[in-house]
């Protein structure tokens, strides 16, 4: 999650179920497991580097499986300048802290950056124009002085080596002289340009001032920005949804102290909203495109109604099923929906399609209805009790229950059992109802029945 030179990672891979056997943790789950570990090895840091200066930062984390989505919770604090920002999120940070609801925090940090001194080389306009030079080609000539410049290439017998060229300075190796630069202010004293009475140095075109800026600058929409980022502990009923109203609440209330600053919320809730909204579109674009497909083919505008009305009976079911089974409502539930818009018409497609041919061959309405329920029951129920069977496995978790992917299978198996179900007892009543209606309907208008 960190690169550089300052870091360092260390990766355990826990034994196989059978041979573990955590301390304190009868059950042996490693979530909390490693709630165990991340409070010893932290009481040891406080423990070993209490007199130090700079203590080390130690972070400890479950490896995921999936792609990253961030922290549970992820506040994103915007303000005008960045010192406004820090403030901001120190008055949240001492909020989250003091609050009992959110004990079940860890690793409650943000990432402000670490301010650090600065030199500024301002070029002096009257000088630059002056001399005949831009105050681009000043600024150039204090970068290069201190950073250096690309001179080339130097190739060797296997590979081609970048030539930096600078200025020497004092601590260099292999300066055993120490000639060159000791400080950056050094540079003031070299020459720009010759003049016909002295060198024209860089103090002549240049004010160095020394000032303290942030070493990182993190912006969202363009302002400068602080996230406030924390885990939860394995098992608590705290979730991200439950932080984001009570902080949203705690801000609303204390706009005096919020001036010029906004806040949103992103890591796992924004990633989690933003599935659920694209889900919601495939639902509806789903059914849409379900109805067109349906209407062209019946060439009807209302017996597709009645088919898609086996979708909310599927709804039904897996309401009735997440709840009974005690099973969180997840990425993989709505994924289920979606396809159960599919599946779920199946059934109630077979009957109406085989009461249509029968009405067509001059049988009365209840004798078709009949006909299709007792003809088309068999084949409907078998074919949904095998789709069951195939899923039933991974829903109650043989051999072992994934926590990705049995809510899935659950909202699957229980939507379609459901729609099933009251497609065979509800279908044939609105297809004979409607079929009724529209009967009379066309005897009024005088209209002939096809």
């Amino acid at each position: 999650r960190h690169m550089g030179n300052h870091y360092g990672q260390i990766v355990v891979t826990l034994p196989e179920d059978k041979k573990r056997d955590f301390p304190d943790n009868p059950k042996n789950d490693p979530m909390l497991y490693l709630s165990y570990i991340r409070s010893e090895i932290q009481n040891y840091v406080k423990k070993k580097y209490s007199a130090a200066d700079r203590k080390p930062l130690v972070k400890i984390f479950e490896e995921s499986d999936g792609p990253p989505t961030g922290k549970p919770v992820n506040i994103r604090i915007t303000a005008t300048t960045m010192e406004d920002a820090i403030k901001a999120s120190d008055i949240i940070l001492d909020y989250m802290r003091k609050e009992p609801e959110f004990v079940d925090l860890i690793d409650l940090d943000d990432d402000r950056p670490a301010f650090q001194k600065v030199i500024k080389f301002i070029p002096k306009p009257e000088a630059v124009f002056e001399y005949g030079l831009k105050p681009g080609d000043v600024t150039a000539i204090a970068a290069t002085a201190l950073n250096g410049f690309n001179a080339g290439k130097f190739r060797t017998t296997d590979e081609e080596v970048d030539l930096m060229v600078r200025l020497a300075r004092v601590y260099d190796k292999g300066n055993s002289g120490r000639n060159g630069l000791l400080d950056p202010i050094d540079i003031l004293n070299l020459p720009v340009m010759e003049d016909s009475k002295a060198p024209v140095l860089l103090r002549d075109v240049v004010t160095a001032e020394y000032e303290t800026e942030p070493n990182v600058r993190t912006r969202y929409k363009g302002r400068p920005t602080i996230t406030i980022t924390s885990s939860l502990k394995s098992g608590s009923r705290l979730s991200p949804a439950r932080v984001q109203v009570k902080v949203q609440d705690f801000y609303n209330k204390n706009p005096d102290k919020f001036y010029g600053v906004s806040i949103s919320f992103g890591g796992e809730f924004e990633s989690t909203n933003r599935s659920y909204t694209s889900l919601t579109f495939a639902f509806f674009i789903a059914i849409l495109a379900i109805y067109l497909i349906l209407a062209s083919q019946f060439n009807d505008y209302f017996q597709p109604v009645i088919i898609i009305s086996a979708v909310p009976f599927a709804l039904i079911g897996v309401v009735m099923g997440l709840f009974f089974s005690r099973t969180i409502f997840t990425i993989g539930s709505f994924m289920a929906i979606v396809g159960l818009a599919g599946v779920a018409v199946n059934d109630s497609l077979l009957l109406m399609d085989f009461m249509n041919v029968r009405l067509r061959k001059g049988h009365d309405v209840r004798k078709a209805v009949i006909e299709a329920c007792a003809a088309r029951m068999r084949p409907v129920i078998i074919t949904t009790i095998t789709t069951m069977l195939g899923l039933l496995p991974m829903a109650i978790g043989i051999p072992r229950k994934s926590i990705s992917w049995a809510p899935m299978a659950t909202a699957f198996v229980a939507g379609l059992s459901s729609a099933t179900l009251l497609t065979l007892l509800i279908i044939p009543v609105e297809y004979e109802v409607f079929e009724k209606i529209r009967k009379a309907f066309r005897r009024k208008n005088g209209l002939k029945n096809h």
